[in-house]
């Protein structure tokens, strides 16, 4: 028998439910080139109003990485005459990284530098740990300030614990998810 998502007032508080649904609401109206892009904000909305919060982590970090790269590329093709594949031309540099390609936008002025800032720290402490399954740095940027004593290093050797992703996930899985959405919608026009 296939259940569908409780509603949102039945998995979190209102106030949350509510955050959660304003959020979902500002995604749908993000204004996104063609493409894929889009595919991901009608995604992150279903999975944002279904109180799925870590596939919205997921789906809004690799949103935010879509949307950077295909940024360069629309700019490089309007520069060309979309000559080239300049997509692939993009993705075999692998030693473009994330901050680069931010850094690249930046330069030519078509990134707000503390948006920048805030993008590749977001790259840096949510989507790596998320995206490559890296719990334990997730949840110790999260829970704690990076500190270097026993605790933290018996801390990472082990597991964390279910519970406690779970937490760390409904405490701040919104707040990245509006991260994402406030610099797509600051410079990605």
């Amino acid at each position: 028998m296939k259940r569908g998502a409780r509603p949102l007032e039945d998995q979190f508080k209102a106030e949350t439910a509510a955050r959660i649904r304003a959020v979902a609401a500002r995604t749908a109206g993000l204004q996104l080139p063609d493409g894929v892009s889009r595919y991901y904000r009608s995604e992150l909305v279903q999975l944002l109003e279904a109180g799925m919060l870590l596939g919205a982590v997921h789906v809004a970090a690799s949103l935010l990485e879509i949307a950077i790269r295909g940024m360069i590329v629309e700019r490089a093709q309007s520069a060309s005459h979309g000559s080239a594949d300049l997509e692939a031309a993009l993705e075999a540099r692998r030693d473009l990284g994330f901050s680069q390609l931010v850094g690249a936008l930046c330069d030519a002025g078509l990134f707000d530098r503390e948006d920048a800032k805030r993008a590749v720290k977001f790259y840096q402490e949510v989507r790596i740990p998320i995206h490559h399954g890296l719990p334990n740095r997730f949840v110790t940027f999260h829970g704690e300030e990076w500190v270097l004593d026993f605790r933290n290093l018996l801390r990472t050797l082990s597991s964390t614990s279910s519970h406690e992703f779970e937490e760390i996930i409904e405490v701040h899985a919104i707040e990245h998810v509006e991260t994402v959405i406030d610099l797509l919608d600051r410079n990605i026009k």
